[in-house]
Order: structure tokens, then C-alpha cells, then sequence
């Protein structure tokens, strides 16, 4: 396998991957250096939750009149300029009626290549919490209740996870070691601001390209992890049919080489795996290429 970074060495069991819906956000270098904010709009912008229980984002103005006459509402978050608050089914159709307010239930949704999880649902409540784990390293994902405040944020560094990208609505990517996930699991049970979390499942690595592409080469994105990724690289080595070849960057280490389908669901069981896609050599495209 060439490389053109230092390769590293590690430890770390095999598992098998668990059979959830498959999806994924992170196939690309998607590096995050502090609190996030939603770049793209979602694709289901005003969207309604089938949930008793909705999001509401008012301007200052509002926030203040509903404040003034009594209007029920909870406060989720103050952000100066406009406040974002949960109301009950029968508040909301009194104020369809009486005026405009921005919905936005769909700040529940985590935007998953493969599709989307409302972790206010009942699949998505079926999903939360961190499960037992013995030892060693893992992925997990931690949503806030709205747009992520910086104390929010600290709060989460604070407990020694590495936090490794932003993913829609309001949630982070994170990884750690069994004590720095026995820290998260406390924060996340105790934090008003954290909505929702949940591990980050071996099937949500495989990009649902993967079950029809017709390629026998995958690039296999890691968490640059010294220790992790000298046992993934070495099962990677052991499972490929010819030389890879390994790139690092942003944090990542991305692995291109050439598997089989039953393989890939092996070294998706590895803890410092983010992400595993099909890759394709370039076309030429242009006409002076032809």
C-alpha cells in the first residue's frame, strides 16, 4: 500500500455492523474548528412533526409580545435577535390563526446522505443513548436542542471527546476513548441544551452507493487516530486484492483501494472509520480530451 503520510500503528477488536437504516453525512473532508451554523437549507424547510411538541423561531419583537400577553410557549434558546421556543399542537394552530411564525420542527432532523433521522419521532427516539461498551474507542452523535451556543459547545470539548464535524441540524460528529465517552454519556443525560444522541452506527459509514456500484474500489475515510489506524490499515492490507494508496488531510487519513462488499462491512466495524465510498478514476470531459 503506498502512502503519502506517516502510516500508524494500533490496536483494536472486530465487530460486526449492526443492521439500521443506512446513511451517511460525512463522505467528504468536513473539518469543524468551533460552533457550528447551517450552511445549506434543508430539504424539507417548513416541515411539520407528526409530535405533539413543536419548534417556533421569533423575532425579538414577537418573543417579547408573547411574553407581554401570556402566550404559552418554553424557551429553547435566546440569541438576541430572535428567540427559538416549543409549543403544544393547540398553541400553534391558535397562532396560525392570529400570525406569522417561522416553524422549524425541522431543526429535529440529523441530514443523512442516505436519508434523514427527526430524532423527535419515534424511530429516532428508538435510536438515542450511548449503548454499553466495554472498552476502547467510538464514534458518537450528540444533537442540541437549536443553533449551538458557544458555552454548549465548550461544555461538550470539556468532556475530552474530539469533536469532528458539524452534521444538520445543530449536531456534532464526536469521537473518544472509553473514558471520554463514559464523560459524554454524563454531560448528555444532564444537559438541557443536548437533545438527542446516539451512536454512530457501522452502517451509517457506508454510503448507499456502495450496494449498487459497479467498482471494486473504495476509499475508506478514518479518523487520523495513530493508534486506531495502525489496526484498521493493517486489516485493510490484509483484506485488499492490490496497493492502496493512503492520503492524509484535515485530520483524516483516506484510504483508496480495491475490496469487496462483505469486506467493507468488516472495516466498517472499526471504531476510527467515518466513512466508506465508492471511487471512481477521472473522465475525461472536456472536448479537447474527448
Amino acid at each position: 500500500m503506498t502512502t503519502s503520510a506517516t502510516r500508524a500503528s494500533g490496536l483494536g477488536p472486530r465487530a460486526r455492523s449492526a443492521q439500521v437504516i443506512g446513511a451517511l453525512w460525512l463522505v467528504t473532508l468536513l473539518a469543524c474548528d468551533g460552533p457550528g451554523s447551517d450552511t445549506a437549507l434543508s430539504p424539507s424547510e417548513g416541515y411539520r412533526a407528526e409530535a405533539s411538541l413543536h419548534k417556533v423561531q421569533l423575532s425579538a419583537e414577537q418573543a417579547a409580545r408573547w411574553e407581554k400577553s401570556g402566550t404559552p410557549h418554553q424557551v429553547i434558546g435566546d440569541y438576541g435577535s430572535f428567540k427559538l421556543v416549543q409549543v403544544d399542537d393547540e398553541a400553534l394552530a391558535a397562532l396560525s390563526a392570529t400570525e406569522s411564525v417561522e416553524l422549524r420542527d425541522d431543526s429535529n432532523q440529523l441530514l443523512l446522505n442516505a436519508g434523514v433521522i427527526d430524532t423527535a419521532s419515534e424511530h429516532g427516539q428508538s435510536l438515542r443513548g450511548m449503548k454499553a461498551r466495554t472498552a476502547g474507542k467510538g464514534l458518537h452523535l450528540v444533537q442540541f436542542a437549536g443553533p449551538i451556543q458557544p458555552a454548549w459547545y465548550q461544555a461538550l470539548e470539556a468532556t475530552g471527546v474530539q469533536i469532528i464535524t458539524y452534521i444538520p441540524h445543530n449536531a456534532y460528529l464526536v469521537y473518544g476513548d472509553a473514558g471520554a465517552l463514559d464523560r459524554l454519556d454524563t454531560h448528555v443525560r444532564t444537559a438541557r441544551a443536548v437533545q438527542w444522541n446516539g451512536d454512530y452506527l457501522n452502517d451509517y459509514k457506508l454510503h448507499p452507493s456502495v450496494l449498487k456500484a459497479v467498482t471494486s474500489t473504495y476509499t475508506v475515510q478514518l479518523v487520523k487516530d495513530d493508534e486506531a489506524n495502525g489496526t484498521t490499515l493493517a486489516l485493510i492490507r490484509q483484506l485488499q486484492s492490490r496497493e492502496g494508496r493512503i492520503r492524509e488531510a484535515l485530520g483524516y487519513v483516506n484510504v483508496t483501494t480495491a475490496l469487496t462488499l462483505p469486506q467493507l462491512y468488516e472495516i466498517a466495524a472499526r471504531p476510527d472509520v467515518v466513512s466508506i465510498q465508492p471511487s471512481f478514476p477521472p473522465k475525461k470531459v472536456d472536448e479537447r480530451q474527448n
